[in-house]
């Protein structure tokens, strides 16, 4: 599979719309899965983002991940002027609701964060009945949503301390057998794209590096075996 981020207001990478960039890789290709890696569902009405999703299946023909995520970052929920606060629940109801527009003709919704009558998704997905769900995490409180409701778990795309990688597995197919749900686990990795190693390099080496600086300062590579000081 080839997966794509969204970033936005960074300075080190640029991917600002994931489906924008799969539509048009699903015109391009014809074999390969292609997927978000993942995409911010909070930031969005769960509705048009159904939307966009079946229309990149269909586009594809079946060859959609959907990858999701509640996200972290408050730069992103400012970028867009939506609150922090209550990413749990707009993620959470955006899930089911994404899953009612896909599978029901038409569907009513009343959440917390969502309120919805009588709302129809034309065309429906390519996939039945719907794309395979990858749900992402980092924390306890989003490793668990994923065995509930997702298909997989996408792991972080930095290694991990082995203990802190087998405590999260754990986690999160506890979470998925106690939902009676299959379990699968994601394991990621970046990837650059030229014709040499030092080519591949001498373009992206100092980008990724700022990109694993923003993660060291942010907290996230705390348990990365080979990350101990920005040195």
């Amino acid at each position: 599979s080839l997966v794509v981020p969204e970033r936005h207001v960074r300075t080190e990478c640029l991917f600002p719309s994931p489906l924008l960039l799969l539509a048009g890789l699903a015109t391009r290709t014809t074999r390969i899965r292609l997927g978000t890696y993942i995409l911010i569902l909070p930031l969005y009405d769960p509705v048009h983002i159904a939307e966009q999703m079946a229309m990149v299946d269909l586009m594809s023909k079946g060859r959609l991940i959907c990858g999701v995520a509640s996200g972290y970052h408050p730069d992103y929920n400012n970028a867009f002027s939506i609150p922090l606060k209550g990413r749990r629940q707009r993620f959470e109801e955006g899930l089911e609701v994404m899953k009612l527009a896909w599978t029901q003709e038409s569907f009513s919704f009343h959440g917390q964060a969502f309120h919805y009558d009588n709302v129809r998704l034309t065309p429906k997905p390519w996939q039945q009945p719907y794309p395979e769900l990858w749900l992402g995490g980092m924390f306890p409180y989003t490793i668990q949503p994923a065995g509930r409701s997702g298909d997989a778990w996408c792991s972080d795309p930095f290694p991990l301390q082995r203990e802190t990688w087998k405590s999260q597995v754990a986690l999160y197919r506890e979470a998925a057998a106690k939902a009676g749900r299959k379990s699968l686990v994601v394991l990621m990795r970046d990837g650059w794209v030229e014709p040499t190693r030092v080519e591949a390099e001498r373009v992206f080496g100092e980008i990724y590096v700022q990109e694993l600086l923003f993660y060291h300062r942010y907290g996230i590579l705390t348990h990365h075996p080979d990350f101990r000081s920005e040195s």
